[in-house]
């Protein structure tokens, strides 16, 4: 009996041995399936990570050349807005040369002009007649020189050498 409780004994020792083995073939099975899974999920994860990566980068791109085309549309504004300006402050000036031109004749004086010859002395003429002159070389967008020979009083010939 002995001999055949050792008989029992492996026996039992190796269906242990091949429970465990088929156990161990199993988890093998089941891990080399897991992996399959794994290597198949991480694939396909790659795959639309790449898809998402690339229309991210498209999106940025659209996004990129929105920015520089509404950069540009705002420089343009600008320009716009700054000719705008500029056609205002010419017109308000003209406008305002305008207003002087109609009022020229207002509180106008008569001054003395030397006629450039100590012979010939002086002559008045009217203060509105000159200033309609530079008023109209204004508004044409000329300076005007004020005549060197015009004076408030008159003086003796002789005194003009003194300035």
């Amino acid at each position: 009996m002995s001999e055949q409780k050792g008989k029992k004994s492996r026996l039992a020792a190796a269906a242990e041995a091949l429970i465990e083995a088929a156990s161990l073939e199993a988890d093998s099975f089941t891990n080399k399936k897991l992996a399959e899974n794994l290597e198949s999920l991480k694939t396909s994860f790659d795959g639309n990570l790449n898809e998402v990566v690339q229309k991210l980068d498209s999106s940025n791109e659209n996004f990129d050349a929105k920015i520089n085309a509404l950069t540009q549309h705002v420089a343009g504004v600008k320009s716009e807005l700054n000719a705008l300006k500029s056609l205002m402050m010419e017109e308000y000036k003209q406008t305002q040369l305008h207003r002087a031109l109609s009022l020229v004749n207002s509180g106008s004086f008569k001054y003395n002009c030397n006629q450039d010859s100590p012979y010939y002395g002086y002559t008045q003429k009217d203060s509105s007649e000159l200033a309609k002159s530079i008023i109209t070389s204004f508004m044409s967008g000329y300076g005007y020189y004020l005549p060197d020979n015009a004076c408030m009083e008159q003086r003796p010939n002789n005194a003009e050498d003194d300035h």
